[in-house]
């Protein structure tokens, strides 16, 4: 560790500044850190379309994704960095102010995006499935696309009229904090309801996909690896805003949130089996398609019941105490005394 006379050796005082920078990084660090992961990705996808010795592989899948656990440390570093200039920068503009304050807009935005992202996807699968059907006769795989569609469908009505629903109640002037509440409840109550719908249609799709092995969710190419990533991310997020969700009040965000979990769980059964489709080498996995499928359908099930079911409770109560008298107090009384 040290060099003649007592002095650091310079290889260690070098490691020591290196750790120091690794630790703080700068904006040259993270930009180099970006780099180093795009090329090892690159070296991963080479590997695979150069189809290259699996010992080569292997290297290069853990030098990928070391510079990835490091490129999202840097990222968690940096976003807490300019935190406070974000939050100052938010609070000189309107939108962006509400847009970091007010938990419920923030989630009907996101809502509306999703939104958007579920309706062209239904229109995609629709059109292919109406264009199979008519030019190529496939009628089964016609029946699994529109299967599709149907549910992205019913998605898109659900989160399009909770957005609505909640923004009615929010501008509305002649509601109390109270009444907007229970409104609010009701749409939390009525999302359940349209819960169970998209389990009905899930099954559908569940029972083509049974029925017909050859149907199923197909990612081509590096699409799969995409698709992993994002339904990774999906996943975790939505299981995150879950757990988060249990101290809200607001019930519209509420609703919001176990719909973005249970489209996180139809994404899970889509990427499990476009993967059995892409890397089984013709072994038939359709148990375990039907038992990840029924797993899905139950859960959304059992949230669109318990959603209907404490729904009510909440309503229930939230009326029987705003019907209650004011408690007597000893104040109270004195001010009555005084009046007579």
């Amino acid at each position: 560790m040290y060099g003649k006379n007592g002095a650091v050796n310079p290889k260690v005082k070098f490691f020591k500044a290196l750790l120091k920078k690794l630790k703080d990084p700068t904006a040259a660090v993270a930009t180099v850190s970006a780099i180093l992961l795009l090329v090892a990705v690159g070296g991963v996808f080479a590997c695979i379309f150069l189809e290259a010795p699996h010992a080569v592989a292997y290297v290069f899948y853990g030098v990928s994704a070391l510079f990835l656990g490091y490129f999202i440390y840097v990222a968690v570093y940096g976003w807490l960095k300019v935190r406070p200039r974000f939050y100052g920068w938010a609070e000189k503009h309107r939108f962006a102010r509400k847009f970091v304050g007010d938990l419920t807009f923030r989630t009907m935005i996101f809502a509306a995006v999703g939104m958007f992202i579920n309706v062209g996807y239904a229109t995609f699968n629709a059109v292919y499935g109406i264009i199979i059907a008519s030019h190529y006769g496939l009628i089964a795989t016609s029946i699994w696309y529109c299967a599709v569609a149907i549910y992205y469908i019913i998605l898109s009505v659900t989160r399009a009229v909770i957005i609505a629903r909640t923004r009615n109640v929010n501008v509305s002037e002649k509601l109390t904090p109270l009444q907007q509440n229970a409104q609010k409840i009701k749409i939390y109550r009525a999302t359940g309801t349209l819960l169970l719908i998209l389990t009905v249609a899930l099954i559908a799709i569940l029972w083509t996909m049974v029925q017909y092995p050859s149907m199923g969710f197909r990612f081509e190419g590096l699409l799969i690896f995409v698709a992993a990533a994002f339904t990774c991310y999906k996943t975790a997020f939505a299981v995150h805003n879950l757990i988060r969700v249990r101290g809200i009040t607001d019930y519209a965000v509420r609703a919001v949130r176990n719909i973005n979990f249970t489209d996180a769980l139809v994404s899970v059964l889509a990427l499990q089996t476009a993967l059995l489709a892409a890397y089984s080498d013709g072994v038939d996995f359709t148990w375990l398609t039907a038992l990840v499928g029924t797993a899905v359908c139950v859960v959304s099930a059992y949230m669109g019941v318990y959603m209907i079911v404490n729904g009510f409770k909440k309503f229930r109560r939230q009326k029987e105490t705003s019907a209650e008298p004011p408690a007597v107090t000893e104040e109270t009384v004195t001010d009555a005394s005084f009046e007579q």
